[in-house]
């Protein structure tokens, strides 16, 4: 009886070994799957991580460019003032009232007499006078 006893035991071992084998094997096949899916995921974050650097960097330069047009921007509009306030003869004696250069700007007041002062001004640009 002991032997039939044995026998029963060590079928019930085999069976327990076997699905303990299976279950081992797919617990590899998950702990595999589970690595590539990391590995992948990694791979996608450094992907993220590139990309998102290159458009920070992008972000950046675009910032920069705009405060540089900004800062441009204001020095055209003071220049564009300072024009208007010589073309629109607004006291023009801070310049000319001054002896020293009433000889020197003379020409320029005959000049900001003219009403096409734009375009002496530009006629002048095009042949490259200062």
């Amino acid at each position: 009886m002991s032997s039939i006893k044995d026998f029963e035991m060590a079928q019930r071992i085999h069976v327990a070994t076997v699905q303990l084998q299976a279950e081992i094997l797919t617990l590899r096949n998950a702990a595999v799957l589970a690595t590539e899916r990391a590995e992948k995921a990694e791979a996608e974050v450094a992907d993220y991580k590139a990309k998102w650097y290159d458009s920070n960097k992008a972000v950046h330069a675009a910032w920069n460019r705009a405060e540089k047009a900004e800062a441009e921007r204001d020095a055209l509009r003071q220049d564009a003032a300072r024009y208007r306030w010589l073309r629109d003869g607004a006291e023009c004696d801070v310049i000319f009232g001054d002896p020293e250069y009433e000889d020197r700007y003379a020409h320029v007041e005959s000049l900001l007499a003219l009403d096409d002062l734009d375009a002496a001004i530009d006629a002048a640009l095009k042949e490259g006078k200062p």
